[in-house]
């Protein structure tokens, strides 16, 4: 039995999975292009397959213009169970298959604190795991990785904090706990201690909206210290330490990332009372419950996380 014999149901004819998982991507990103993106295939193949599968069925399941795709009321009918079965042959293809035969892509929205700590191990456990398999990898701040996963644009994220909600679920990653850094350019007169002993310094920090930035600015709001100006944010964690390390400004960072610059007095420990909650990290995915696909990545990835934070 292979997995296009799941949708026998649907018919006497053989419907193709394939036809139906184009038409579920299409309906999700609302974009032939994007569709062809998701599924390394051309904009000509999708569209193909679309009206292949209209022919079968007899409807008309999208609605298109030039500037958006929207399903009809057949499509919406069609929809949720083209999904239900996408997800059934993709388990079934799952648990049963030899891993090697495991093939396609998976779609990973990841921070850039992951990318310099524990991704390495997560991306050679994932080649033991599904050699076949790719990955796809979009580097951003959190908030926007949890957006594109909410339009349906990545099969799971890895970020700070848990953005579960209904029809999603949260694996909870880990726990970098932080510390404050300077530069030894700097030359405070004397080692800060406070906020307060920091009121004039300039701070580097995540992007604008993150859990992080967002620690930050109510900290330094409930101390009365104004903000403009004094708060840099990029995304990069590689730029965050370049700019601390070069003089301008200090940060709050992850400790185990930061250690090595810490010996080589590149950069140097601020012992400053007041700490921010520390970074706990979540794997967030689509609660599709037959596609166990997105459960199993984020289990690997909590297995390579583990092994960082306890090496």
């Amino acid at each position: 039995m292979t997995a296009s014999e799941l949708v026998s149901c649907l018919g006497s004819g053989r419907m193709n999975t394939r036809f139906l998982e184009t038409f579920v991507w299409v309906a999700r990103l609302r974009s032939f292009s994007a569709a062809a993106e998701r599924l390394n295939s051309t904009q000509a193949a999708i569209s193909n397959r679309i009206r292949a599968l209209e022919a079968e069925l007899g409807v008309k399941l999208l609605d298109r213009n030039s500037r958006s795709v929207t399903l009809t009321r057949e499509g919406r009918v069609a929809f949720a169970k083209a999904q239900r079965i996408v997800n059934l042959a993709s388990a079934f293809v799952l648990d049963v298959s030899h891993p090697d035969a495991i093939q396609g892509s998976v779609s990973i929205g990841i921070i850039d604190t992951i990318i310099h700590t524990w991704f390495p191990d997560f991306a050679k456990l994932m080649r033991e795991a599904f050699p076949m398999l790719k990955l796809s990898l979009t580097v951003d701040a959190t908030p926007k990785l949890y957006q594109q996963l909410q339009h349906g644009e990545l099969d799971l994220a890895f970020g700070v904090g848990s953005a579960a909600s209904d029809g999603f679920y949260a694996v909870e990653l880990g726990t970098f706990d932080c510390v404050w850094v300077g530069s030894p350019a700097s030359r405070f007169s004397s080692p800060p201690t406070s906020i307060a002993d920091i009121e004039d310094c300039p701070i580097v920090s995540y992007s604008v909206g993150s859990v992080p930035d967002q620690s930050l600015r109510a900290l330094l709001g409930r101390h009365a210290i104004p903000l403009e100006n004094r708060v840099f944010n990029t995304n990069s964690l590689p730029t965050i330490i370049h700019l601390v390390r070069e003089g301008v400004g200090i940060a709050y960072l992850p400790e185990c990332i930061i250690r090595p610059l810490i010996s080589s007095k590149e950069l140097i420990l601020l012992p400053i009372g007041e700490k921010l909650a520390p970074m706990t990290y979540h794997a967030i995915y689509a609660g599709h419950h037959e596609d166990p696909l997105p459960e199993r990545v984020a289990a690997i990835a909590r297995v390579a996380s583990s092994n960082y934070l306890n090496g």
